[in-house]
């Protein structure tokens, strides 16, 4: 299992990674030219880490994991504290958003 788009919008982050390529631009462009983030907004840090690595497949992430990657995600941590309260379940792959983390932090020692 893996996030690779916006579910509100129905955009994947291939296209949203395409339309950043080519403009230069970040979130707010992004948001601009496709509303992506302007609803739910679970996917702001999906698309900010997206921005980050160039990926667009991405683990299933908590709000620790996009910590280590120095993304803010207030909106995810809103929703996985109501979860908790209601006893609901959680989806995680802790061993994928730590590569993810280690990865990234390879490549920042490296440029």
């Amino acid at each position: 299992m893996s996030v690779s788009s916006c579910i509100c919008y129905r955009t994947d982050f291939a296209a949203l990674k395409a339309i950043a390529d080519a403009s230069g631009g970040g979130l707010q462009e992004l948001h601009a030219a496709t509303g992506c983030g302007s609803r739910c907004g679970l996917c702001i840090p999906y698309i900010r880490v997206m921005l980050m690595t160039g990926l667009i497949e991405l683990p299933p992430m908590l709000p620790e994991d996009f910590k280590k990657l120095g993304v803010r995600c207030s909106t995810l941590e809103r929703l996985i504290t109501q979860l908790n309260e209601r006893g609901e379940p959680i989806t995680h792959d802790p061993e994928a958003a730590e590569r993810l983390a280690r990865a990234h932090a390879n490549e920042d020692s490296r440029a």
